[in-house]
């Protein structure tokens, strides 16, 4: 009895890891990775020309229209901020250009 127990756990484990690998295979098959961005060699790279530190209560929308930004712009010169959590006195940049 207990040799059958046994072997009926490890079949039982076999088939859940088989079943794991299928859905993993599957879920890298259906990825979308053509949507990532790949920086471009003779793209300029964007130097921050001037900060503002953040407020309490500010929001992302309220500092890009303060320095007439749109919201997406503002993250594309903040690639690493998270609008729900900005931090009071977290520098953000609010005018970019070309930089060397």
């Amino acid at each position: 009895m207990a040799s059958s127990s046994k072997s009926l756990t490890i079949f039982v484990s076999a088939l859940f890891a088989i079943a794991l690998a299928l859905l993993l295979a599957t879920c890298m098959a259906a990825s979308d990775f053509s949507s990532l961005e790949v920086p471009e060699a003779d793209k300029p790279l964007l130097k921050c020309q001037s900060t503002h530190a953040v407020l309490s209560g500010e929001t992302c929308f309220t500092i890009a229209k303060q320095f007439n930004l749109t919201t997406i712009e503002l993250l594309a010169i903040n690639p690493n901020i998270v609008c729900d959590k900005l931090l009071v006195g977290e520098w953000l940049c609010v005018v970019a250009g070309e930089g060397n």
